[in-house]
């Protein structure tokens, strides 16, 4: 019996000391009495958001209209191309919507005209490949001295289509799948590094969708849900909306204001969101997901926010859900810390201090009780980035555990002699 007092006034001893440590350290809220400034507001969980094609792509046309950088296949029976010979057919290049074309390539220059031999250039900016053939068969066919008859075959189809040259840089990349682990730095994960790439988009197809499939795929979790594209200084008239300007015009540009060499000051950014809420679907005009030449497509990837651990979980640095919220048990649970009893019969430690970072250099220490966090959602606080958690035993814990210990080492017999 006297074994067992020393014993047991031992653990009061190691316990008490331990307690008085740990409050000497730490000057601790209760969970429940955290003041409103210090808590952690929900996130607005991403797979609630809606992904949005309307707002990626550009306004489909209903006919495709011709436009500098086109290259059109003509074939004119006795001027361009033999008579009573076939005309010469190409094949498109790989990854091209177009058919074969028939004909030799005749190409739309700078000013919206094509060149043929024995006529003088003919505009064709804005109008479409059938228009191009009622033109040239009215310069050939027309008049009191007509070049070709009604016999000679005049045939023009679309052998190429103009590009849009505009550049993608991505920093969203897949996340190792053994990030969690403890001795995994978070720094591999937060690199800043972008991926760039340079693409040639067909007419029709410039637009942030096809730059973003071309690129790699639509973004995941990992990236922003807004795509940034820096709008060029030189880009090309959209001549979508029917409105084409004369051929001895000169070039001019959307809104109708003479441009020069197709530049335009429009030095700026703007936002497309990739993933809307289902309210602000359908609030979109579609023109932001329209490329031009020489935009700069940004998909940014999201900070990576971390929570570190000390005391009984461990030194260890781990990462926070991107766009789902992570409570305190939960946090414990990924930092391998046990909640409840432990499976050899000692007590779980359920004492937790989260210290969290303030606004103007200041510091709160949250005190968390584990036992009660499991039927109380007061004491489930969430988890701030930068939070540090650390996981102590309670007096009463340790007191129960050496007592646990002195038993299971010496038994009841050999404490009572």
């Amino acid at each position: 019996m006297h074994r067992f007092k020393t014993l047991l006034a031992l653990g009061l001893l190691i316990a008490v000391s331990t307690s008085d440590a740990y409050g000497q350290r730490f000057n601790t809220v209760p969970a429940p009495q955290l003041p409103p400034g210090a808590r952690v507001l929900p996130k607005q969980n991403q797979t609630d958001r809606q992904l949005d094609l309307n707002r990626l792509r550009r306004p489909r046309q209903a006919e495709y209209r011709l436009d500098y950088g086109d290259t059109l296949a003509v074939f004119l029976e006795g001027v361009l191309g033999d008579l009573d010979a076939n005309p010469p057919v190409q094949f498109p290049e790989p990854g091209s919507d177009l058919p074969p074309s028939v004909g030799f390539p005749v190409p739309v220059m700078e000013d919206g005209t094509i060149s043929l031999p024995q006529a003088k250039r003919l505009p064709v900016r804005g109008l479409t490949v059938r228009q191009t053939e009622e033109l040239i068969r009215r310069t050939f066919q027309g008049g009191t001295n007509p070049i070709l008859t009604e016999q000679n075959r005049i045939l023009v189809t679309l052998m190429r289509k103009r590009t849009t040259s505009v550049t993608v840089v991505r920093q969203d990349r897949p996340v190792p799948q053994q990030f969690a682990r403890p001795n995994q730095p978070v720094n591999a994960r937060s690199d800043r590094s972008s991926r760039v790439e340079v693409l040639q988009l067909p007419a029709g197809q410039d637009d942030v969708f096809n730059a973003l499939v071309r690129s790699g795929g639509i973004p995941g979790l990992n990236a922003e849900p807004n795509v940034r594209v820096g709008r060029s200084s030189s880009y090309r008239p959209n001549y979508s909306n029917g409105q084409f300007p004369r051929s001895g015009d000169g070039l001019r540009n959307g809104n109708g204001s003479r441009a020069r060499n197709f530049a335009a000051s429009s030095n700026r950014f703007s936002s497309v969101p990739v993933y809307v809420s289902p309210q602000e679907r359908g609030r979109y005009s579609g023109e932001s997901g329209t490329l031009r030449e020489g935009d700069i497509v940004h998909v940014d990837a999201k900070p990576t926010d971390v929570y570190y651990t000390g005391g009984l979980l461990g030194g260890g640095e781990f990462p926070l859900p991107r766009d789902t919220d992570l409570d305190v048990t939960q946090a414990v649970a990924l930092a391998g810390g046990t909640l409840a009893t432990q499976g050899n019969g000692r007590f779980a430690p359920s004492e937790l201090t989260v210290l969290r970072r303030l606004p103007g250099n200041r510091q709160i220490a949250i005190r968390v009780d584990l036992n009660r966090a499991l039927v109380d959602p007061a004491q489930r606080i969430l988890v701030a980035p930068g939070d540090t958690l650390i996981l102590r035993h309670k007096p009463i814990e340790n007191v129960g555990n050496f007592g646990i210990g002195v038993f299971n080492n010496f038994g009841i017999r050999q404490l009572a002699r």
